[in-house]
């Protein structure tokens, strides 16, 4: 499968795989009531969803992940740590 690099679409993408994480906590919450599932489990089930879920499914949907692996950082401007060129 052909892989494309597509930024809004894979954050439309990442929007959904939180939009199921808190869904999928709200749901799992309801049925095990527990104080450790609050304060313990909660912030890895994010966690985990990000990492895990996220690049899963921008690779089921054939998109580059815009922040995996591979992804070289954005060139400096001038006028950002950088010193101007010299005109001469």
């Amino acid at each position: 499968m052909a892989r494309t690099r597509d930024d809004a679409r894979a954050r439309r993408i990442e929007l959904a795989v939180y939009g199921a994480a808190a869904v999928s906590y709200i749901v799992t919450g309801f049925f095990a009531r527990s104080a450790v599932l609050n304060w313990i489990v909660g912030p890895a089930w994010f966690i985990a969803w990000v990492t895990l879920v996220t690049p899963l499914v921008l690779r089921l949907a054939g998109v580059v992940d815009p922040d995996g692996p591979g992804v070289g950082l954005p060139a400096p401007t001038p006028g950002h740590g950088m010193k101007p060129e010299d005109p001469t």
